[in-house]
């Protein structure tokens, strides 16, 4: 059912990818024959300087971020709006390179490309599978269903991804080349340039605007080409457990054929779920994500607190990053939320009409319902109802008291 348009995206962050770093460092291809991606060779030396790019970003990048950070936190206050500035061109930029260098760190191993491709390759197979396993469409109420939940992903992953290649690179943009820039400011510092002549510091700041640009936008195709798959995988369960829910009712599908359907969706759950344990962020993505928004949102309220400036930079810039992190939140929890609760109405379904059968009860019962799990830890109740919204209300409630809690201690 999104299966044209999982390959779109992914032919999309591919190209993404090997442009967003001049064609010289990346770590996958798409095959114009197959219509499929094709991991790059291992030795072969665009893979090579994607692992140098991956180094130096631990090495360098990375490091001068915290020191910067250190630096700022050790540092009294200023009293006009640049305070602002410097520290949110600081601690969100940490928290966001520390966030997507795990991805970029996994994709380094010279295994881990072909294992994306298989796990996504599985998926594209298996929806492909369940395409020829059911003889028709559904009926017309089962068609409506799908269509509108499949226009409501469609529409969120266009949104997410217009961010991805339009939004945010203007942001990095403006960090790269502004003179708040934590690389650009460590540079002066470490050479004592302050006092050097308006070429000189007109050609570092080009230099350097330059390089972080590059790195920038290769660690944002990185990010957004590894919640691809997860992406893939929860829009098949989700219309695939609309679709059950709705023809269960219907009886156009024997019981044995649904039971095969909703056990074949559960693997492909599980799968998922070990998919996020390879990529390890995907489980921690509440954390960062947590992490970065209260950073963003203590930056933005505290420009308007009395001693400080206001800067459109630090608003745009913040309410843009802001609503980023809660659509990937939400899409992470809502998402498999609905597609748990489509399980469960499988499932509720099915006991009302097969109920009666000894046999088929039992099968029932033993049934669970599907997700998958993106948790760094699980529980019971998980495993036995599914993700609810409230993880979400978890997300809103963690942000803003951890905001509230750092404004108050700044004072």
């Amino acid at each position: 059912m999104w299966r044209r348009e999982g390959l779109y995206h992914l032919h999309r962050a591919i190209a993404v990818t090997q442009r967003s770093s001049l064609n010289c460092a990346y770590c996958f291809t798409w095959n114009g024959k197959t219509q499929r991606p094709k991991p790059v060779p291992p030795k072969s030396w665009t893979y090579k300087r994607y692992q140098l790019f991956v180094l130096s970003v631990i090495l360098i990048f990375e490091p001068i971020l915290v020191i910067k950070s250190y630096q700022l936190s050790k540092a009294p206050p200023a009293t006009d709006g640049d305070y602002v500035v410097i520290a949110y061109f600081t601690y969100p930029v940490a928290i966001w390179v520390w966030m997507i260098l795990p991805f970029a760190c996994v994709l380094a191993r010279p295994s881990s490309p072909v294992t994306f491709v298989a796990y996504y390759e599985s998926v594209v197979n298996f929806e492909q599978w369940l395409s020829e396993f059911v003889p028709h469409q559904g009926s017309r109420h089962t068609q409506e269903r799908c269509e509108k939940a499949k226009s409501v992903l469609s529409r969120f992953a266009k949104l997410l991804y217009f961010g991805f290649d339009y939004a945010t690179p203007i942001g990095i943009l403006g960090l790269a080349f502004s003179k708040f820039n934590p690389f650009y400011e460590f540079v002066l510092t470490l050479l004592n340039l302050r006092q050097a002549c308006f070429l000189t510091i007109v050609s570092l700041r080009l230099v350097i605007g330059c390089i972080v640009l590059i790195a920038g936008m290769i660690m944002l195709s990185i990010f957004g080409i590894c919640i691809l798959i997860t992406l893939y995988g929860i829009a098949t369960l989700l219309l695939w457990s609309v679709f059950i829910a709705s023809e269960v009712a219907e009886n156009s599908l024997q019981f044995e054929a649904l039971i095969r359907i909703h056990n074949s969706l559960r693997i492909m759950s599980l799968q998922q779920s070990d998919m996020a344990r390879f990529l390890v962020q995907s489980r921690l993505h509440h954390f960062y994500l947590v992490l970065l928004s209260t950073s963003v949102l203590f930056c933005l309220i505290m420009q308007f607190l009395p001693g400080y400036g206001v800067s459109m930079t630090v608003t745009i810039l913040g309410s843009s990053t802001m609503f980023i992190s809660g659509m990937i939140e939400y899409f992470a929890i809502c998402f498999i939320a609905k597609a748990s609760s489509a399980s469960k109405e499988f499932i509720r379904k099915l006991e009302d009409i097969h109920g009666s059968d000894k046999y088929k009860r039992k099968i029932i019962q033993s049934l669970l319902p599907n997700f998958i799990n993106l948790e760094f830890v699980s529980s019971v109740e998980t495993v036995k109802h599914g993700i609810r919204m409230d993880y979400f209300l978890n997300f809103l409630e963690r942000v803003t008291n951890y905001t509230i809690s750092f404004l108050i201690a700044s004072e």
